[in-house]
């Protein structure tokens, strides 16, 4: 099922509007909505519907795409055939769900965000003026994560992910699966080796990726993450205002992405049972 919940009403601006990447949210479930729905109810789900529902709140004046495994194989069939059978050769959701994201940003353009994702306010500001918009792993240094990630549509550097993606299932074997295999098949590895063949320059010649970048004429944002304390922090749903410019790394317990001094995201991956007080990776703006 493709799922498009919203219609885009872009409210009236006044001249041009710095917002090139389209107004688009995408969300991937490859078990379908109703699979989503009775997850999202379980005791210490890692997708509470409340986080779900905040990212629609505040992007009410975006257009909603919801992805399940049919409506994954009907894009790939009628727009990527080539690698329709690469997709049903891997053997979980995960690295299925991760090859999906970087068709669907090339197809439609816009945001793709996890669904362990909490949205604080819209992302415009986020994205505005550029291109292609990513995330690294770290303040600095050489990595892009996977869990959020936007563009325009035909965006070339997807072109690279893709073939990069194609290239490496040849040489997977799916008998021996580890959480690396995951990781190098269809996860940030990939994002990494994509970006260092795009983006040659900055990978050969620049401390970390992290920054603004003009390849080709195509303006690049990568925002990056650092690290800080957060305290008392609800896990049990009931989200409190994180101290300070706090973000998250995805692979982390949890954390709360920044941007300035606003909070944009809280990012989970654990178990939301107690308030707790935890290292966090943070987000800020350079």
């Amino acid at each position: 099922m493709f799922a498009r919940l919203r219609r885009n009403k872009q409210k009236g601006n006044k001249g041009r509007d710095p917002v090139r990447i389209p107004r688009i949210l995408h969300q991937i479930f490859l078990d379908g909505l109703e699979e989503l729905e009775r997850e999202s109810a379980r005791p210490g789900t890692k997708f509470p519907k409340e986080w779900r529902l905040s990212c629609l709140q505040v992007h009410q004046h975006w257009e909603y795409h919801f992805w399940d495994l049919e409506a994954a194989e009907d894009l790939l069939r009628e727009r990527y055939p080539w690698f329709l059978r690469t997709f049903q050769r891997y053997p979980n959701t995960v690295m299925k769900g991760d090859a999906l994201r970087p068709f669907i940003l090339h197809a439609y353009g816009g945001m793709y965000l996890d669904m362990d994702v909490s949205c604080y306010r819209a992302t415009d500001q986020m994205i505005a003026s550029h291109d292609l918009v990513l995330q690294s792993e770290y303040d600095g240094g050489h990595d892009i994560n996977n869990a959020i990630m936007a563009s325009v549509p035909g965006h070339p550097f997807w072109q690279k992910v893709a073939a990069i993606m194609t290239h490496t299932a040849e040489e997977l074997n799916f008998d021996k699966m580890d959480a690396r295999m995951i990781l190098d098949g269809t996860g940030p590895g990939i994002m990494r080796l994509a970006f260092k063949i795009y983006a040659y320059d900055v990978a050969m010649w620049e401390d970390s990726y992290v920054g603004s970048w003009v390849v080709d004429g195509s303006r690049m944002r990568v925002w990056g993450l650092g690290t800080c304390w957060t305290k008392e922090f609800d896990m049990g749903g009931n989200k409190k205002q994180p101290e300070g410019k706090a973000a998250t790394s995805h692979q982390l317990l949890f954390g709360v992405m920044a941007l300035g001094s606003a909070a944009v995201f809280i990012v989970s991956s654990a178990l939301r049972t107690r308030v707790v007080d935890t290292f966090t990776s943070c987000f800020r703006q350079n």
